[in-house]
C-alpha cells in the first residue's frame, strides 16, 4: 500500500510544491516592483531564463547531496564482490609469476604453492556480515513512514530543499527578466 501511495503522492506534491515556490518567487518580484495587478507578459526568452535558472540552481546544490547519501552498513553483495575480486586477482598474479598450473606448464609443487597463496589471501579477508544483514529477496519496501524516513529522509529532504530553492529562484528571475524585456521595449 505504501509504495502505491508514494507513487501517487510524491510526483503530485513535487509538482504542486514547485508551482507554489515558482509563484512565490514571481510574487516577490511583483511586490518589489509594485506591480501586483498587472504582471509582465512572458516570452520564450523569459521562459528560457527561468528554465536555465531552475536547472543551474539545482545543479549548484547537487554536490551537497553526497553528504546525505551515505549508507550505514555495507551490503553483502559488495563484500562478496570484494571477495571474488581479491580471489581472482591473487589467481591472476600467481599465473603471471609462472607458479600457476596453466595448460601444459608447472608441476605439483608449483600448483601447491599457488594454492597456498590463494588460501592465505582468503584467510585475510574481512569476515562476512551476519545473517541478519543478508537480504535474499533484493529490495524490500519500507513498511511505514518512519522506516521510509529512516532510510532516505535526509537525502529526500536535501533534494526537495534544493528543488524548492531552484523553483523560487527561477520564478523570481523569470519575472524579473520579463520586467526587463518590457521596460526595454518601452
Amino acid at each position: 500500500m505504501l509504495p502505491l501511495l508514494l507513487l501517487l503522492a510524491v510526483p503530485t506534491s513535487s509538482a504542486a510544491g514547485g508551482y507554489f515556490m515558482w509563484s512565490t518567487g514571481e510574487h516577490m518580484v511583483l511586490k518589489q516592483k509594485r506591480c501586483l495587478s498587472s504582471p509582465p507578459p512572458q516570452s520564450a526568452a523569459t521562459y528560457a531564463t527561468g528554465l536555465i535558472t531552475l536547472v543551474g540552481t539545482y545543479r549548484m546544490h547537487a554536490p551537497l547531496f553526497r553528504h546525505f547519501d551515505g549508507s550505514d552498513s555495507p551490503t553483502t553483495t559488495s563484500a562478496a564482490n570484494e571477495h571474488a575480486s581479491s580471489s581472482s586477482m591473487s589467481t591472476k598474479s600467481s599465473s603471471k609469476n609462472g607458479t600457476g598450473g596453466g595448460v601444459g606448464g608447472g608441476n605439483n609443487s608449483a600448483m601447491k604453492k599457488a594454492t597456498g597463496v590463494v588460501e592465505s589471501r582468503q584467510q585475510r579477508l574481512p569476515p562476512s556480515p551476519p545473517k541478519s544483514q543478508i537480504v535474499t529477496q533484493g529490495y524490500v519496501p519500507p513498511k511505514n513512514i518512519g522506516e521510509l524516513f529512516k532510510r532516505g529522509g535526509g537525502a529526500t529532504l536535501a533534494r526537495m530543499g534544493a528543488l524548492s530553492v531552484a523553483f523560487l529562484a527561477a520564478g523570481a528571475l523569470q519575472t524579473y527578466a520579463a520586467f526587463t524585456v518590457r521596460n526595454s521595449k518601452s
